[in-house]
């Protein structure tokens, strides 16, 4: 069922990418339900926050190195040629493992602003708690001063160190994650944390490596009457119109780590993966190229199976075999 969905996404896609963006208009990723509608010239601003203006940049980086229906930053990126005049553009049909993911026309961004690439857990631990206040801004200005707003202080408190305790390292004993359309995402014993909140009935996933933020995941629901539509191929419509261009697709490639199919795009710093996990759910992912580029550096420990078991007790925790037994043959002849 699933392949066949893809199949008709390219389809999909191609004609997105051909209506043009000049009378389309779309939501933003992730954005504020309350925002103004940007019309498809724009890339979509990333936002998180209740600060919707705000369009921030991650800082700059190296250039990425990778292989497969990642990214292959070995030649400049380059965005696509403009159509000869007189003649609509026709962008060609996307296919597995065909080259870099396309670049969009203007750099992509993530809210809220103070986001940058390679910050640590703690510095968006600080991030998230300005966005938390924020959320409860409108609940503080109604209540009381007294027990109403005690209670509000308590609420927001937990909410803090619930987003602060949420912090997972990815060690040598499995987690629950693994089962998780997450998995594949990260690695054990490579120094990998993640951290996740949700606010406002949507949950954002922060991945880390060596405490160096690279990685973000929204997991976005699907339904009929959902921001994104009722089914992958339509929100993909609706990233593609974004974004004013279709995305490379890249089949499930298991071998690879790539669990599920998915459509991306770039910029010079950021790729983005629309991920199709199940009929009610897809992830957005906002890849650091940086980072993405020296992966294999980072990850020189390979996964092993230890059943739960951390590495280091085994041995202990090992049941010697039983001695074996005499024959009393043997005693016989003595």
């Amino acid at each position: 069922m699933r392949h066949s969905v893809s199949v008709v996404v390219a389809g999909v896609l191609v004609l997105c990418g051909c209506t043009g963006s000049g009378n389309t208009h779309t939501s933003l990723p992730e954005g504020d339900e309350s925002a103004d509608v940007p019309d498809t010239g724009h890339a979509p601003s990333h936002d998180d926050s209740s600060d919707s203006g705000s369009n921030a940049v991650p800082e700059q980086l190296p250039p990425a190195k990778s292989v497969m229906c990642h990214v292959d930053e070995t030649a400049v990126a380059q965005a696509p040629a403009p159509a000869p005049a007189g003649k609509p553009g026709k962008p060609a049909p996307a296919s597995k493992d065909a080259g870099n993911p396309p670049t969009v026309q203007q750099p992509i961004s993530i809210s809220p602003k103070e986001l940058m690439w390679r910050i640590d857990e703690k510095r968006v631990a600080e991030i998230y708690g300005k966005v938390i206040d924020g959320d409860y801004k409108e609940k503080y200005q109604k209540a009381q001063i007294g027990p109403e707003t005690i209670a509000l202080d308590n609420e927001v408190q937990q909410a803090k160190d619930v987003f602060k305790r949420s912090l997972l390292e990815f060690g040598a004993i499995p987690t629950g994650v693994d089962a998780s359309p997450l998995k594949g995402e990260y690695t054990y014993n490579n120094a990998e944390t993640m951290m996740r909140i949700t606010r406002k009935g949507k949950t954002r996933d922060f991945f880390f490596i060596q405490h160096h933020l690279w990685k973000i995941v929204d997991e976005i629901p699907l339904g009929e009457k959902e921001q994104w539509g009722a089914s992958y191929a339509d929100a993909l419509i609706k990233i593609a119109g974004a974004y004013g261009i279709p995305g490379r697709i890249c089949q499930a490639d298991y071998e690879h780590a790539r669990n599920h199919t998915e459509v991306d795009w770039r910029d010079a710093q950021t790729q983005v993966r629309a991920i199709e996990w199940d009929d009610k759910t897809f992830g957005l992912a906002f890849v650091d190229l940086g980072t993405l580029g020296q992966l294999a550096s980072f990850r020189q420990n390979k996964a092993t199976t230890t059943n739960g078991v951390d590495p280091s007790v085994q041995d202990v925790m090992h049941t010697p075999e039983a001695p074996p037994v005499k024959d009393k043959k043997d005693d016989k002849k003595k």
